[in-house]
């Protein structure tokens, strides 16, 4: 594609579509997040993922 309108254009919805999938991604670790605090600690979980404890309260809260 040589037209730098076009290709502006196309950059601008790839880059709207990767938000889009960023925040649904960010919604669904947060939901597994917490769904898996119900059985375990959060040194469990943070260990499972291989994060930190603040990072596992961080993504259940939201924060993240």
């Amino acid at each position: 594609m040589s037209d730098p309108i076009a290709r502006a254009l196309a950059a601008a919805q790839r880059i709207e579509h990767a938000r889009h999938e960023q925040s649904r991604a960010r919604s669904e670790r947060q939901q597994a997040v917490v769904e898996a605090r119900v059985t375990m600690s959060a040194a469990q979980v943070a260990e499972a993922l291989g994060i930190s404890r603040a990072r596992v309260y961080a993504i259940a809260a939201g924060r993240e």
